[in-house]
């Protein structure tokens, strides 16, 4: 009785150690060796250089960023505001944290261990926070499963990236073993409840999809706990959802709130990233029609099994723990009936809310990152079936099942997880090995004096020619980057070129797509190396032959581009009186991000001397402000045209461009009347009230 009531008082880990000091040593054993299967199943992670997906963006900063501070501040301006824009501003972190510190590919080895460090943590809190339902040990051997399914795995894999979106998973644990912990104590206290809400919310600004995972928690809580009253764990049952409900709705408020605090206008493209509620009933149902198909196909764990594997798992949570609860009713073919009704309906349904943040979103796609939920409640369901069972009919001797669980259930998922592993550390190295054998070709052949076009062909394949059978195609590890993420093309480049003698010698600029126009006029400054990808199938149209560096070699389905050198219109060339960093006007003519930056703080008039390659007609002049930063753009202006560059003449001046149009659209100005000009200067006198900078994002002469 008194270690009861001291373990009241204890705090969180003080209860972990004190389940810890109370399990057995064949219990203490389990729990080591899950945690060293874990271990064991990364270990090649820890071991190898590799570079998933998002970690490329480490490499997106200009070269003269060689301070810490520097590129801290870049990473923050560059990512919170997407990050809050989508919902999760506590991401941003840890993020930047690893690109102000990474300067090579070998440097991720060094924050590596701190998300094996998280994901163990992981198997503990939510091994214990499961400890009621199956006990600690059988707990963490569910914990450990859970963290090598693919929804999991693909995040552990992004390492720094990731490292919020894995501790949401604590923080939800967290969140619901102080709210369970207070639902079955005879009276309730509200003040207990904060800091579960806090938690939540947390883990939500983190990830919300994967702060989910409470909902699965309750559901198995309420499904293997068949010691407490049908009636009692219902109650405990409505309570959780809707106190999680009513922090979902804090923690949207809170968003939105934030939003419009930092007053957030960027675009994000499709809008698929969108922090908003999709409500149309027809989108509703075709999207649970289609986790509806996508459940009965899934694989449950990292290696695949008979289709329909999943649906067993729905069916054993709903027949086992009810079967069990009615072997001493009478009327027990009726009890059992309903209640197995009962659980599969409930469980339809919350595994549908656990996904709530996918199936109300604008996010086109199902990714297993958005179905960690399932994969938790897969874990739970295949340890704790077996552990009911062998407490109902073992009795006494039902430890006994727990090595069986871990060599039948964790055992193999570890050793498929430790193949996998090593499948993406692999491909991550015939990806690098690829590109980087393509630019000592290049640079041996001197090609930054005669071939400064680098085209990189993007895989359509996701994997590696040969690789395809091993991994499920429900799994999204062990990809190609190039395949999943093209915007990564330039910081691939520049992370190799920085391993040469070419570092910092070159400003290395990312055209996308746009072969004409960018390549073109960027090819003019000798200081550049332009960058563009193709997906091989298009014909390229350049006015110098690229350099090709073609990774759907490496796939099954390789493909040559066609590629035609001939000489594209003139493209304006744009000179500015001054620039901030690197941020010049040359990509004003395509509306390139983030636009040009004059010196900060800008000093006026400053100037735009554009040279249209011709004389041609001029009818009108178009302004498209910063995204984000309308009152960055220029307001006053004075307009001067020359035919040779040296004696110019004033034909306009612009006023009060900023009220011309919607702040964020373009704004078109027309001259009184044509003229014909091969040079344009733009005077610019002021601008619409940011006292630091002046930019724009783009310009047209018409």
């Amino acid at each position: 009785m008194v270690l009861e009531v001291n373990k009241r008082h204890m705090g969180l880990l003080k209860d972990i150690l004190y389940e810890w000091h109370a399990q057995n040593r064949v219990s203490k054993f389990i729990i080591i060796a899950s945690l060293v299967l874990v271990i064991f199943a990364y270990l090649p992670t820890l071991q190898f250089d590799y570079v998933t997906q998002d970690q490329w963006r480490a490499f997106r900063y200009p070269v003269n960023f060689q301070l810490y501070t520097e590129r801290f501040r870049a990473c923050s301006e560059g990512v919170f505001d997407f990050y809050t824009l989508t919902g999760r501003p506590l991401v941003w972190v840890p993020e930047c944290i690893e690109h102000t510190f990474v300067e090579s590919i070998s440097d991720f080895k060094y924050f590596r261990p701190v998300a094996l460090f998280i994901v163990l943590s992981t198997v503990i809190f939510l091994g214990f926070s499961l400890s009621n339902m199956v006990g600690f040990a059988a707990g963490v051997v569910t914990a450990s499963v859970f963290v090598m399914a693919p929804g999991y795995s693909f995040m552990y894999l992004q390492s720094m990236p990731a490292l919020m979106v894995l501790l949401s998973i604590i923080f939800s644990s967290i969140s619901y073993i102080l709210l369970r912990n207070n639902l079955k104590k005879d009276s309730v206290k509200t003040l207990r409840l904060l800091l579960p809400l806090v938690l939540f919310i947390l883990a939500c600004l983190s990830y919300p999809i994967y702060a989910f995972v409470v909902i699965p928690l309750i559901l198995v809580d309420f499904g293997f706990d068949i010691n407490t009253h049908l009636k009692d764990r219902l109650r405990i049952l409505f309570i959780s959802i809707s106190f999680y409900l009513f922090c979902s709705i804090v923690y949207y408020v809170i968003v939105k709130l934030l939003q419009a605090t930092i007053n957030i206008t960027k675009s994000l493209g499709d809008g698929s990233y969108e922090f908003a509620v999709e409500l149309n009933f027809e989108t509703l149902v075709s999207r649970i029609m289609e986790l509806i198909d996508y459940f009965s196909i899934m694989p449950v764990t990292n290696y695949s099994l008979f289709l329909g594997f999943s649906l067993c798992f729905l069916l054993l949570f709903s027949v086992v723990p009810t079967w069990i609860n009615s072997k001493d009713k009478k009327n027990r073919l009726q009890v059992f009936f309903g209640q197995s009704l009962l659980y599969f309906v409930l469980a339809v349904i919350l595994l549908l809310a656990s996904v709530s943040p996918w199936l109300f979103s604008k996010m086109p796609s199902i990714w297993t990152r958005h179905l960690v939920s399932w994969y938790l409640f897969f874990s739970i369901t295949s340890v704790g079936v077996v552990y009911i069972i062998a407490k109902s009919y073992l009795r006494q001797h039902f430890h006994r099942v727990l090595p069986f669980i871990l060599i039948v259930i964790l055992m193999p998922v570890s050793f498929v997880q430790h193949r996998l592993s090593i499948l993406e550390v692999l491909t991550s190295g015939v990806e690098i090995q690829t590109m980087r054998s393509r630019l000592n070709i290049w640079i041996n052949n001197n090609g930054w004096e005669n071939q400064r076009f680098l085209l990189i062909i993007h895989p359509l394949a996701n994997r590696l020619a040969g690789t395809d059978d091993l991994i499920s195609d429900y799994n999204d590890n062990a990809v190609l980057s190039l395949s999943k993420n093209k915007v990564s093309v330039p910081w691939f480049v520049r992370a190799l070129i920085n391993e040469t003698s070419l570092k910092n010698k070159f400003e290395i600029i990312s055209c996308g797509l746009n072969y004409q126009s960018c390549v073109e006029v960027n090819l003019l400054d000798e200081n550049k190396i332009v960058v563009s990808y193709a997906n091989g199938h298009e014909t390229i149209t350049s006015s110098q032959k690229p350099f090709v560096i073609n990774f759907s070699k490496i796939t099954h389905n390789p493909v040559d581009p066609l590629i035609l050198v001939k000489s594209p219109p003139p493209v304006p060339i744009v000179k500015a009186t001054s620039r901030h960093i690197l941020y010049g006007p040359e990509g004003l003519f395509y509306s390139k991000n983030p636009g040009w930056h004059a010196s900060s703080p800008s000093v006026y008039p400053q100037k735009l001397t554009i040279d249209l390659r011709d004389i041609k007609q001029l009818n009108s002049l178009s302004f498209l402000p910063q995204d984000g930063n309308y009152q960055r753009m220029p307001n006053n202006m004075i307009i001067n045209i020359s035919k040779d560059g040296n004696t110019w003449e004033k034909v306009a001046l612009f006023e009060n461009v900023c009220k011309s149009t919607p702040i964020y659209e373009w704004h078109k100005v027309p001259l009184l009347e044509s003229v014909d000009s091969q040079y344009v200067q733009i005077e610019i006198l002021n601008n619409c009230g940011d006292p630091d900078l002046l930019t724009l994002k783009g310009l047209k002469i018409e």
